[in-house]
């Protein structure tokens, strides 16, 4: 694990503002604890591959970063992103940077729906600022 987040920290060049990969880990063991208050304990399924065939014949291939599967069948698909600019999540450039992750993710949530999975929520988690948002894919 402190391999990874080393690695996050070299491929956003975030070196001085996070010197340590704990500070990742640590953000990461937090969210988890999140997860379970939040939504209750869950299988954490990491790193599942996706292909997804629309109705006009593209294919939509990715790697969904975490989905939280719950005891009752539902489940909540969570994406990682690294980057660290944005402060305020309320500006208009906050907007524009993560809506723009949702035809990603529901992409993801419509291959889940397909698998028989009930997608209870959809979450991106900034783990190098240690924040989540729930967006609304519909």
């Amino acid at each position: 694990m402190e391999e990874m987040a080393a690695r996050i920290i070299d491929a956003n060049g975030i070196a001085k503002e996070l010197p340590s990969p704990s500070s990742i880990i640590a953000s990461v063991r937090q969210f988890y604890e999140y997860m379970k208050q939040a939504y209750g304990a869950g299988e954490q399924l990491r790193e599942l591959p996706v292909m997804l065939r629309q109705p006009d014949g593209t294919v939509i291939r990715g790697e969904m970063d975490l989905i939280w599967k719950l005891p009752d069948g539902k489940c909540i698909l969570v994406d990682y992103k690294s980057y660290h600019g944005i402060k305020d999540f309320n500006n208009p450039e906050a907007f524009n940077k993560y809506y723009g992750y949702a035809p990603q993710l529901k992409a993801y949530r419509d291959a889940l729906l397909a698998a028989g999975y009930e997608v209870e929520d959809t979450l991106i988690y900034y783990h190098v600022q240690g924040r989540a948002l729930s967006m609304s894919i519909r």
